[in-house]
């Protein structure tokens, strides 16, 4: 497993563009402080370090999760007993929760029901959710999350392949928070982009 790292405040941008629309995200516009995870990587067991980066830049959190075949039935029936008012549309639930403590019973449902076979999962915090990133009105890709970027306190992107983002907007001391939640064995590499981690 190995990521990579892209602090605004050092003036490095992520900058990707969605394959259908053409838009473009740059992480140094947004001021957001992203790190990509290539590889397995054991979220549940980093939930506390997860809700401190939640608690820091959120006050109310919401979901996204596309579930894929054969999990869709227990997916939706375990989000549906832990969550009130899940929206659907097109295949994707969609919910919105008050507590850091939620974070961890998404990922125990995911853990428990497919692990990350089970779907591309996005959970995420801001200080004054709009009514469309909790809602199902509209399918809610990555994209539509990195569209959504000035509303986005905090987002936790696990797709398919094994990879994962994690976006957080910068306050002080957000350097020392994300190496202890990816466990780098040498703080300034991790700083420096591109670090392996066992």
């Amino acid at each position: 497993m190995k990521f990579e790292t892209w602090n605004p405040s050092q003036n490095q941008d992520y900058v990707t563009s969605d394959h259908i629309t053409k838009k473009e995200f740059s992480s140094l516009r947004s001021n957001l402080f992203i790190a990509e995870v290539v590889g397995s990587f054991p979220w549940l067991e980093r939930l506390r370090d997860l809700e401190i980066l939640y608690n820091k830049t959120s006050k109310r959190g919401f979901f996204s999760v596309s579930p894929w075949h054969p999990w869709e039935a227990k997916l939706e029936s375990e989000i549906n007993k832990e969550f009130l008012g899940v929206s659907h549309f097109d295949g994707e639930m969609c919910g919105h929760f008050d507590a850091s403590s939620q974070i961890g019973k998404l990922l125990q449902i995911r853990e428990s029901i497919g692990g990350a076979d089970s779907g591309e999962w996005r959970i995420g915090g801001c200080l004054s959710a709009p009514a469309n990133l909790c809602d199902g009105a509209v399918k809610k890709d990555l994209s539509f999350f990195l569209e959504s970027a000035d509303h986005l306190g905090f987002l936790l992107d696990l797709s398919e392949m094994q990879q994962s983002l994690l976006i957080a907007k910068p306050y002080e001391g957000i350097e020392v928070d994300i190496h202890r939640l990816l466990r780098a064995t040498d703080l300034e590499e991790t700083l420096n982009n591109q670090v392996p981690v066992d």
